[in-house]
Formats: structure tokens, sequence, C-alpha cells
């Protein structure tokens, strides 16, 4: 491989850091997840780069990345959900378990998404008491987390498939972010279904994704910076 097409390879795996609105919609799934499951739970979205697990945008992740070795990591490595009903009964990884009983964490729920070999990402859910997840609850954190691997795909989609002098200057990152918050504003409908339309839209424009993004925003010239709400 060429050294000018290793940027290209890594625009794809920054998919969560380059396109804010992605990266909002990875930690909102999150949230509502930690709703469904009830009071005291608190989840968190993880991605791991470069072998080192981070927290997706301003989400410091907290006990799940405490560190590097445990719960996350396993259940990345493994692509299955991994349940931790008692984080003081269980033998495996001494120092990530030592981290959550002094965060008072004693249950954790990890469920990955398995979008592929270029993004490696989880949501972490952590419990205040010991917790035997129930089939339901599995399934529950498997199907968010499988929600965000399909955004993830079809976002680093769109970048891989913009030519490459503007996913090198990070221009298609920002063009694929404005039009997703066009369709978004515009329809009502969630990131998923809009990364979805924008999708097809691109076929219809040929493959051309600059003039498909334009058509969504309503933009004709070179994309400009916009702020973004906090999450």
């Amino acid at each position: 491989m060429t050294a000018a097409a290793q940027p290209d390879r890594a625009t794809g795996r920054q998919a969560l850091t380059t396109v804010p609105v992605l990266g909002t919609y990875v930690r909102m799934a999150a949230a509502r997840l930690a709703v469904r499951l009830g009071p005291g739970v608190a989840a968190t979205a993880v991605q791991r780069s470069a072998g080192q697990l981070t927290g997706v945008g301003r989400d410091p992740g907290h006990v799940a990345l405490a560190t590097q070795v445990g719960p996350v990591t396993d259940a990345l490595s493994s692509s299955q959900v991994l349940a931790v009903p008692d984080v003081l009964t269980t033998d495996r990884w001494p120092a990530w378990r030592s981290a959550a009983e002094e965060a008072q964490v004693r249950s954790a729920l990890v469920a990955p998404a398995r979008s592929g070999a270029r993004c490696a990402v989880a949501i972490a859910v952590l419990g205040p008491r010991p917790r035997r997840w129930t089939a339901m609850e599995v399934m529950a954190a498997d199907t968010a987390a499988q929600e965000v691997a399909r955004a993830v795909q079809l976002c680093e989609s769109l970048l891989t498939s913009a030519p490459a002098p503007i996913r090198r200057s990070g221009e298609a990152a920002l063009l694929v972010d404005q039009a997703v918050q066009a369709l978004v504003e515009q329809t009502g409908v969630d990131v998923l279904q809009a990364l979805r339309e924008l999708r097809r839209a691109v076929a219809d424009h040929g493959g051309d994704v600059p003039a498909a993004c334009r058509a969504a925003t309503g933009v004709t010239g070179p994309a400009e910076s916009v702020a973004l709400p906090a999450p």
C-alpha cells in the first residue's frame, strides 16, 4: 500500500471523530438504553482505536475506561454481549474490578457494535447493585449496539465513497455531517434513517457524494463549519 492511500483508510476508522452528528447519535443511543434499563444505571459509548479505549466524543467513559483490560475489551474482541452480574464475585480483570469497586459499580453489561474491522465501538452499561441481567435486557443492549453499528457503517461508506482530495481535507466529513443534520431537521427522522436517505441520494446522484450532500443542505459552494449543540 502506498503512503497516499493510508489517510483514506484512516478516514473510515475515524467517522466517529470527524462527523460530530454521528458521535452525538451514538452517545444518545447509550443514554436511551440506560433509561430503558431503569434508575441508577449509567451507559457510556466506548470506541477502540489503535488498541486504546476512549470515550466517544465528550463522553469520558468513566469506569468503562478505567483500564485497557476489562469487559469492554473482551466484548469487543469476542463480538459478543458480555454480562457481569456482580463485580465482587468475578475473578476476571483484577485492575478493572478494583476501579469498579472504588466507583461503587457492582454490575456491568457490554454490547459491542459489530461494524467491521475499521470500527470498534461498544455500549457499556454500569449498575450500582448486583444484577442478574435478563435475556430481554441483553437483547435490548445488543439491539442498541447494532443500530449504532449500522449508523457507523453507513457513515463510513459515505466518507470512503467521496473523492480522495475532500476525504483528506476533511470536507467530506463536514458535508456528510451537515447533510445528515439537514435531513433530521427537515424530515424529522433520526440520524440512522437520515444516513440511509443520504446513501440513497448518493445513488440517485450517480455516486457523487458532494452533490448529494449539497442537495440535502441546499448548499452549492464549499462546506462551512457549523457549531453543534451539546448532546
